[in-house]
């Protein structure tokens, strides 16, 4: 019987810690909507599978999952993944996928596909018409336990090709570009041949911040990425904001982390290459 209040306590936590987590996860309208950590985002310019021009995709690094917000109404809806009780590693259909911790996106392929990077070391790609889920690079071994190894190594994409923290995806043509944050590299993906090398970066995961005129620069923790229709990438860092050549991995060194701040969140540039966003997260200011 003493039991009984203990047990009745720790039903009402439970269920309240539960409750917790549903208030972060709702599809609503506008300032009504909760989420956790969105880490990525991407603005569709054509009409694809229902979804209109204009919409917002983004993912949520502790909600495990994509949605899609009306870029005139605000509303939003789970579009893959299910929520921060069913995180995992499993390729399915919408929200019966599970991701781990995704942290960026790009749309693809006339808006139709969009690749995901997630900290569970791969990169998966949703088809839009269907929802469809696939992992289509990194270490794919243990699949089964849901848990990828994270490592340096590049060659065919899902035999060969490893990465750690995969942060920031963009794409010029079928060529994608991933920075790999706690590799301290930027990585380059061939769609077409399915093989993934190094562009920019130490080849052993060395961290700096050396500028140079052959693809041997060095990164701290790169994080997003974005390139403009010459083929130059910006990849927003800890130490700063780089400019590196797509072909080449010619890097320069184009705004250095000011003094107070810990490091750029977020680059952007529109496709003629004039106009730059950077986010800069400050710190004591």
């Amino acid at each position: 019987q003493r039991k009984r209040p203990f047990v009745a306590a720790l039903v009402a936590l439970v269920a309240l810690v539960a409750l917790a987590a549903l208030a972060y996860v709702n599809d609503a309208l506008g300032a009504n909507v909760r989420m956790r950590y969105p880490e990525g985002v991407a603005v569709s310019s054509t009409a694809v599978a229902g979804y209109p021009a204009g919409s917002v995709f983004f993912v949520e690094y502790t909600n495990h999952a994509m949605r899609v917000a009306d870029g005139t109404t605000g509303g939003t809806s789970f579009v893959v993944g299910a929520g921060p009780a069913l995180q995992g590693w499993k390729d399915l259909t919408g929200t019966s996928a599970k991701f781990y911790m995704p942290q960026a996106l790009a749309l693809h392929n006339g808006d139709a596909d969009i690749y995901i990077c997630e900290s569970n070391a791969v990169i998966r790609k949703v088809e839009l018409a269907s929802l469809a889920v696939t992992t289509v690079a990194g270490d794919i071994t243990n699949k089964a336990g849901e848990t990828a190894t994270p490592g340096m190594g590049v060659g065919p994409a899902l035999a060969g090709a490893q990465f750690n923290g995969p942060n920031g995806i963009c794409f010029l043509g079928n060529i994608g570009f991933i920075a790999d944050h706690n590799n301290h590299m930027i990585k380059k993906w061939d769609l077409a041949s399915a093989t993934v090398s190094l562009l920019a970066g130490d080849s052993g995961g060395a961290s700096g911040q050396v500028d140079t005129e052959s693809g041997s620069a060095t990164f701290h923790a790169p994080k997003k990425l974005s390139i403009d229709s010459r083929g130059v990438l910006y990849v927003a860092s800890r130490k700063g904001v780089r400019m590196v050549d797509s072909e080449t991995g010619v890097t320069r060194t184009l705004v250095a982390t000011p003094a107070g701040a810990s490091n750029y969140l977020a680059v952007d540039v529109n496709a003629a290459g004039t106009q730059l966003w950077a986010s800069c997260w400050n710190i004591g200011q």
